[in-house]
């Protein structure tokens, strides 16, 4: 039987110790067991069970806490048999950090520094408990009711995390920023001959900004313990008000449209596509699938590709192969269009650009595209506002109107193959 994933895992344990922690005495009761079984200290359990859940904590206590409030599923549904033999028999032991720490920065202000850290070192931090979420200086958490109890639960968007793990993993992550608050009697110093942040003593860092990028992290580290990766690091030392203050700085960014963002992921196997389409010679496109004065909006394009022909899981092997594919087959389909038609030399709208990749996806036949594209055009006029291409690419109703249409011009035309 194949083990389930760590995601099924983490999903797995929030809804059973949600459902345990209505109940404060079992929850003490969790607590307490794992500290003499495990020497898992109580307020880590009760920080799980209560407020952040098991996401970002080690394997071994993700297996504990399993252990102790599971259902009906064993551990072999989720641990493979060496990690059983294993964390059966261990016991927590609080890695010791020693002090003082001393981290090359340079300084921004009294206040802020710049510098760098690893993805061994924040672990080594994350073990020792000194990686904490402050939920008054945090983005809004997610209200949890059941019954007549109700819970906070941190934010996490999981597909998110998956992604950045991901481009971790094969090493695509551009590094960017964890920003660490440390609290305002932290004991610290500055040297500027060495450019040396010095803590002499600090109990935890709240992490204000980059919680998305430190659980993917730790999740690839639960899964090898050599992962490292390299990573930009500021620490403040701000008080209450400052850091909530950088948190809504933080989200006045400008946000690009979620379909412009999509088209801005180079490991996605779509933009492939689009990027070998524009880097061929043979091409006739070549070079005009761009966001500015374009032929075709590449991130118009980019969704419907994935639609069409990137949907669900694909393994790495066979999104290669496929990107291949289906990079000759939109080729062919554009070169057959502009040598038939001029016009498709120059910019295609939206309505367009649905109409001609729904034909190409669907096989229909080259010889065809002139008369269908208009009519499939005209077709979709009837949603009016309705018609978008958003990021997950056009809907279902669109592509039944596209359908209908097809099928009435082939019945019209007593089609034959």
């Amino acid at each position: 039987m194949a083990i389930k994933s760590k995601e099924e895992l983490i999903k797995y344990l929030d809804s059973r110790r949600m459902r345990i922690a209505e109940d404060r005495k079992e929850t003490q009761n969790v607590c307490l067991y794992l500290k003499s079984k495990y020497n898992i200290p109580i307020g880590v359990t009760s920080d799980i069970m209560c407020r952040e859940g098991a996401a970002g904590y080690s394997r071994f206590i993700q297996f504990a806490l399993f252990e102790r409030i599971s259902g009906n599923l064993k551990p072999e549904d989720f641990f493979t048999k060496q990690e059983i033999d294993f964390y059966s028999h261990q016991r927590y032991e609080e890695p010791k950090v020693e002090f003082p720490l001393r981290i090359q920065a340079i300084q921004i202000t009294d206040d802020q520094y710049i510098g760098k850290i690893s993805a061994q070192e924040l672990m080594k931090y994350r073990d020792a408990q000194m990686i904490n979420y402050n939920t008054n200086t945090q983005r809004t958490m997610k209200l949890v009711i059941r019954g007549e109890t109700k819970q906070w639960k941190i934010t996490l968007d999981n597909s998110a995390v998956k992604s950045i793990q991901n481009n971790m993993h094969d090493k695509t992550f551009i590094s960017n920023t964890i920003t660490l608050n440390m609290p305002e009697e932290t004991d610290f110093s500055y040297d500027e001959d060495t450019c040396t942040l010095i803590i002499k003593e600090i109990k935890y860092f709240d992490i204000l900004d980059g919680y998305h990028r430190y659980i993917a992290m730790s999740n690839e580290f639960n899964t090898d313990s050599s992962f490292d990766y390299p990573m930009e690091l500021r620490i403040v030392c701000f008080p209450e008000y400052k850091a909530k203050q950088m948190i809504f700085q933080e989200d006045q960014k400008t946000k690009m449209k979620s379909l412009d963002s999509k088209y801005f992921d180079q490991t996605d196997n779509a933009n492939k596509v689009i990027a070998r389409l524009n880097g061929d010679p043979t091409c006739n496109l070549s070079g005009s699938l761009i966001m500015n004065g374009g032929i075709i909006n590449p991130a118009e394009l980019s969704v419907l590709i994935a639609q069409y022909w990137f949907r669900g899981q694909i393994s790495k092997a066979e999104g290669k192969a496929r990107v291949i594919s289906v990079t000759k087959t939109l080729k062919e389909s554009f070169n057959y269009l502009t040598e038939t038609d001029s016009a498709y030399l120059e910019e295609w709208d939206y309505r367009t650009i649905a109409a001609a990749i729904y034909l190409i996806a669907k096989k229909i036949p080259k010889k065809d595209y002139q008369q269908l594209i208009p009519l499939l055009k005209k077709g979709s006029e009837e949603l009016n506002k309705g018609f978008v291409i958003n990021n997950k690419g056009t809907s279902r109703k669109l592509q039944n109107i596209y359908g209908k249409i097809i099928d009435e011009f082939y019945e019209n035309n007593a089609y034959t193959n």
